[in-house]
């Protein structure tokens, strides 16, 4: 359902404030069933009377019909008013009316007509965007207002905060007030693994859409990104998983690298035999495929997203990877990724041989010697270490002359 906002430029206007109100009340009755009234946004445009007083007073009779006051000193024209009262405004459609409401008429025929053209139009599938957070003060403002951004705008943001101690839950809860419609919010009830995939088991859950696309709370996402997976899944109805390259970013979100992926279902399907090829936050997916709703199995202590993928690609589930850049992948100190490597190390090998014992998951000798040569550095080498080879191997930066410390002494790497 679409919603409504009313932006009304006014100045000097007190004597005709409580007019114009009974006016618009009456007017809400005449709008369409598929429009919801959101509010009416007055805009004082400089008034040298007591017309923002007169607004705020006779706002208060009307407690239903949510009001918005703008008001600075100076004039500053029409223009720029009007640009002010759409910038405030939650809304679908914003309706411009003259202060004397001389054109409601008009206006309310023009939104009785679009709502017929609106009926008219295939409907766009609903796309629920999975985010769960941890500690993610320092970057959750961009990755929320990079979703709000998005050109493609039938979703729904499902935010969990895996109780956060920052102030992570404060950011988010400022967006909801200013997207009441757009946003949900959940917050577990314990922290459950620093905002994985047992979060966002939390946000499928309730999430309504045809399709899931996961988020990250410190990537931000490029503004057709919805759009762009939308479309290809709408044509090709055979995949189930839809993901995208990225370029890498660094803590203040410059650019410093950038991470690709094999493309085609064969060659995603061969890589999971040594490393995961999807980049899990550029993802979208179909919520329900073959009758089964999706959902995060839950069976390691972290890379639970490889072993749900890895099992559903070996059952004949359909992924491709766009060779678009549809993510910013941000790299910092406290990426997951990063944490723990050595037990993650030894969870995707125990899937590995799970995938190869259980679901006729074939390996070459050429992926026994790679992952035979990834234990031996991963179990010998320190994480700072294990952190820069992944981020060399993967081509995600240029290989440069390091110093790391290893077992008292420091060791170097040098690009060759």
């Amino acid at each position: 359902m679409k919603t409504i906002s009313f932006i009304i430029p006014v100045y000097n206007q007190e004597k005709q404030i409580k007019k114009v109100f009974e006016t618009l009340h009456n007017a809400r009755g005449r709008l369409s069933r598929a429009v919801t009234f959101s509010e009416i946004i007055f805009v004082d445009d400089g008034s040298e009377d007591h017309t923002f007083a007169r607004i705020s007073d006779t706002a208060r009779d009307y407690p239903k019909m949510i009001t918005t006051i703008i008001s600075y000193k100076k004039t500053r024209g029409l223009k720029k008013a009007v640009a002010l009262g759409k910038k405030a405004s939650n809304a679908n459609w914003n309706i411009v009316l003259n202060s004397d409401l001389s054109d409601l008429e008009e206006k309310l025929e023009k939104i009785a007509a679009r709502v017929r053209r609106e009926r008219k139009k295939p409907k766009k599938p609903l796309v629920s965007v999975v985010m769960p957070v941890y500690n993610a003060e320092k970057y959750i403002d961009a990755a929320i207002q990079s979703i709000m951004n998005q050109t493609y705008k039938n979703f729904e943001l499902i935010i969990v905060d895996d109780q956060s101690t920052d102030k992570s839950l404060k950011i988010i809860k400022s967006y909801k007030r200013r997207y009441r419609t757009k946003i949900k919010i959940i917050r577990s009830a314990k922290n459950l693994n620093r905002g994985g995939d047992m979060c966002a088991n939390l946000g499928i859950e309730v999430a309504r859409g045809k399709y899931i696309a996961r988020m990250d709370a410190d990537d931000i996402a490029a503004p057709g990104r919805l759009a762009t997976q939308v479309e290809f899944l709408e044509r090709n109805p055979r995949v189930f998983l839809v993901g995208s390259n990225a370029y890498v970013i660094n803590e203040k979100g410059k650019v410093v690298g950038e991470k690709i992926e094999p493309s085609k279902p064969a060659d995603i399907y061969k890589s999971y035999a040594t490393f995961h090829p999807i980049i899990h936050p550029s993802t979208m997916l179909r919520r329900i495929y073959h009758g089964k709703r999706f959902t995060y199995q839950i069976e390691y202590s972290a890379n639970n997203d490889y072993y749900t993928f890895f099992k559903l690609i070996c059952r004949g589930y359909i992924f491709v990877n766009l060779k678009e850049k549809l993510l910013f992948y941000r790299i910092h100190d406290k990426n997951d990724t990063f944490v723990k490597t050595k037990e993650k190390f030894l969870n995707t090998v125990k899937i590995r041989l799970l995938m190869v014992e259980k679901y006729n998951y074939k390996l070459n000798v050429r992926d026994v010697i790679t992952s035979i040569v990834q234990a031996a550095l991963i179990l010998v080498l320190p994480e700072s270490a294990i952190k820069y080879l992944y981020l060399v191997t993967k081509g995600i930066i240029q290989p440069k002359k390091i110093t790391i410390p290893f077992f008292g002494r420091t060791i170097s790497i040098s690009s060759v």
